[in-house]
């Protein structure tokens, strides 16, 4: 697995840890599969937050940048609260999204750069 920088201000940060997938930084790129996958922006977050009781989870809208080795590149729109939270990248491979930190707080506006992404890729 390679990480790569998606710009020269954030080409060195560490890669996050996780425990449920590959995690993926904001703006921050890897190579899985020989697809590489950015994680590109942060489009809405609407999850209850973790104090709270809600009567729906609420979503998060993700939006992933795809290059594939033949260079064709995509870009894909994954929601986490409605239904399954993936997208498939190819005939045999989905992008699975399994976790999306930091929990949503309704007391602090989070900047897109706080956000980590984990994400599984599932053979179909």
């Amino acid at each position: 697995m390679v990480l790569l920088g998606a710009s020269a201000c954030n080409a060195f940060r560490e890669r996050p840890t996780s425990q449920v997938g590959i995690a993926i930084a904001y703006g921050q790129s890897i190579v899985e599969e020989g697809i590489t996958i950015t994680f590109r922006d942060v489009l809405d977050d609407t999850r209850c937050p973790p104090a709270e009781i809600c009567t729906i989870p609420g979503n998060v809208r993700l939006e992933f940048r795809v290059q594939y080795t033949d260079g064709l590149e995509k870009t894909i729109w994954i929601d986490t609260g409605f239904g399954t939270p993936h997208q498939l990248l190819s005939e045999t491979v989905l992008l699975r999204v399994t976790d999306v930190q930091p929990p949503r707080d309704p007391n602090h506006q989070f900047a897109k750069s706080d956000y980590v992404v984990s994400v599984e890729l599932v053979p179909v």
